[in-house]
């Protein structure tokens, strides 16, 4: 449904600007269907945990693990849906450890620090050529972001909804991401 309104709507778009290419226009039919699918996820999610009455702990969590992923990098699941499933399955277990503490914290700190500090960045199959200095600035990137929000975390409050969204974070990397991707 996402690909079919995105492959329409980029399709008007061309209409409107005669000297886009092929590769431009499928790049905005893809920039399209990522963004709508995104914000479709994002609203059942809230309304998931909103019912569930953790919609608070969803979006900061939600923050801390979009500011990593984007630094860090990550795994895609291949469908829609099983990325829906998968979203819901971690934040719910993020929101979870984070309220009964199944792990001290100082572990699934020092657990993710290591993690992360061994696979980051995760970098796409097709994208290998990032040489060693980028990988090192990625890491150096990670490094601070972490240690930015858990400073933050701290001054909110959060330390506990941050190392959970951070171990599961870095769970994920650690677990699926290399089915599909490479680190350096």
């Amino acid at each position: 449904m996402l690909h079919e309104f995105s492959v329409r709507l980029s399709k008007h778009i061309v209409t409107q600007s005669s000297s886009l290419t092929e590769d431009q226009t499928d790049l905005i039919r893809y920039a399209i269907e990522t963004m709508l699918g995104e914000l479709s996820k994002l609203v059942i999610l809230s309304l998931l945990f909103g019912i569930a009455n953790s919609l608070g702990a969803f979006w900061i969590s939600f923050l801390y693990f979009s500011i990593l992923r984007l630094l860090a990098g990550g795994f895609h699941f291949k469908t829609y849906f099983s990325c829906l499933i998968g979203s819901a399955v971690m934040y719910g277990a993020i929101i979870l450890g984070a309220s009964f503490s199944f792990i001290p914290l100082s572990l699934a700190l020092i657990t993710s620090i290591i993690i992360l500090h061994r696979y980051t960045p995760v970098i796409p199959l097709n994208r290998r050529e990032l040489i060693a200095d980028t990988v090192r600035k990625k890491r150096v990137e990670t490094a601070i972001a972490v240690s930015t929000l858990f400073a933050f975390s701290l001054y909110a409050g959060q330390l506990q909804l941050f190392t959970y969204t951070l171990f599961i974070f870095s769970l994920q990397l650690w677990l699926g991401g290399f089915r599909n991707e490479t680190v350096l």
